[in-house]
């Protein structure tokens, strides 16, 4: 799994699934190892049994909700990430995925709001940054953008790199 083996890893944890159904972390890799390949479905099906084992657990309902986000099942990945961050609101990748699910929604209110809470949470996060700086362009603020993204290209975000340069006056970034 480690090195990128996740056919042969699924088999593995297939076997070790079926001699014991009961450890959580060999269908939790699994799953996983299914959502690394885009075996969508199955990644889902695996999340569902652990969500049911263990339902005081947020990560296997966030993670449910962000197999809906990679499906484009906008609502549903709105729903299961939101049920997460009532278990648990002190994780900042909770509310990045769900920002991303706003954004896509072209909610860009709620996406900005759940992008800085995501930053509040979990610190400077570059994705939260560049992603904070779309929902600003996609609301007409070019400027809020612009910053977004240019404290994003300090930290290392290459795609708000290509965005400022697209998209922006500033050269070399100013605050």
């Amino acid at each position: 799994m480690n090195d990128g083996n996740y056919k042969e890893a699924i088999a593995a944890l297939a076997e070790l699934i079926e001699q014991d159904s009961i450890t959580t972390i060999f269908r939790y890799n699994r799953a996983i190892c299914y959502f690394s390949i885009n075996m969508l479905k199955e990644s889902l099906a695996d999340y569902k049994v652990l969500a049911r084992q263990l339902p005081e657990e947020s990560e296997y309902v966030f993670q449910q909700g962000k197999v809906y986000l990679k499906m484009d099942s906008l609502n549903k990945a709105k729903v299961y990430i939101t049920k997460a961050i009532v278990m648990d609101n002190e994780v900042g990748e909770y509310f990045s995925n769900r920002g991303m699910a706003y954004l896509k929604n072209h909610e860009y209110n709620l996406a900005i709001s759940d992008f800085s809470k995501s930053m509040f949470l979990s610190g400077k996060d570059k994705t939260a940054l560049h992603n904070r700086g779309i929902a600003y362009l996609k609301m007409g603020n070019r400027e809020k953008a612009c910053q977004d993204w240019c404290e994003a290209t300090t930290l290392g975000n290459n795609n708000s790199k290509l965005h400022l340069e697209k998209n922006c006056r500033l050269t070399p970034c100013t605050k």
